[in-house]
């Protein structure tokens, strides 16, 4: 799978970074939004493609949700984990309701868990490739 993550905090990025590449998956890194975007609208289409969005929810700038709303323009079927320390707030959860292929991981958290909810998103995806069903799904990890 390829997956970009996206965390503002240096050292938590690389250690999300070398604990996805050592379960096998493909890895690209951005500190920002505008990186994030820029790595997304290069891999849109083809081999390239980025399958997985991994984001904080708080982060300078823009947040973790706007930034799914300019990245699912660019790639409409995008699946996203979120990571928060903030999953239980009223505003948060009410935002994300409406979303689709888009689960919450709660910080913090170890590459066991990130790779738990990683196989939730690959079954659904088999299901999606299968069934030719879309799925609404946030998980409370």
């Amino acid at each position: 799978m390829k997956i970009i993550v996206i965390e503002d905090h240096a050292s938590t990025l690389n250690a999300i970074r070398v604990g996805l590449i050592s379960c096998g998956h493909r890895v690209l890194t951005a500190q920002s939004a505008g990186q994030a975007l820029s790595l997304l609208q290069r891999g849109k289409k083809g081999a390239g493609q980025i399958d997985l969005m991994v984001t904080d929810l708080s982060m300078r700038g823009i947040d973790g949700l706007d930034l799914v709303i300019k990245a699912r323009a660019i790639h409409p079927e995008l699946f996203v984990i979120i990571m928060t320390a903030y999953g239980d707030d009223p505003h948060t959860v009410r935002r994300m309701k409406s979303a689709k292929r888009l689960w919450l991981l709660g910080k913090p958290f170890g590459t066991h868990e990130l790779n738990r909810v990683i196989g939730e998103i690959v079954d659904d995806l088999k299901r999606t490739i299968m069934f030719g069903h879309t799925y609404r799904k946030v998980s409370y990890a």
